[in-house]
């Protein structure tokens, strides 16, 4: 009767320890936690101008519910010539203050890349 008991409650202990591990494979790493609790708004606009300074032309992506977008540009550019840096981390809260977090991140993108399409249009020939 021993045997059929651990027979019996070892599957439920296999689908408890799967469960356990999506939800850390879905959920926020703590590096990027760490990188969104960085992202200071009064300083997106100087980001923009250093990383593009440094040569990295790339917009920010943010992931959503409805999936990729990019804050702050009232159409879709061509970023062909200059790529996406997404934002990791902004997909699914799993911790308390990941719901700011992401307006954060979501609010810095948009200052962000506002002043990233300023400097491709003043850098564009005319």
């Amino acid at each position: 009767m021993k045997g059929a008991a651990v027979f019996f409650i070892f599957p439920f202990l296999c689908c408890a320890a799967c469960t356990q591990k999506l939800d850390a494979v879905s959920c926020t790493q703590a590096s990027d936690l760490l990188a969104m609790r960085a992202m200071k708004l009064q300083r997106a606009e100087f980001d923009a101008v250093r990383d593009s300074d440094k040569g990295d032309h790339r917009l920010l992506g943010i992931h959503s519910g409805v999936g990729l977008i990019v804050p702050g540009l009232a159409t879709k550019p061509d970023t062909s010539g200059y790529g996406l840096r997404i934002i990791e981390g902004t997909d699914i809260p799993c911790h308390p203050d990941e719901d700011e977090l992401n307006a954060n991140a979501l609010r810095y993108a948009k200052i962000y890349n506002k002043k990233k399409m300023q400097l491709w249009q003043s850098q564009a020939p005319k």
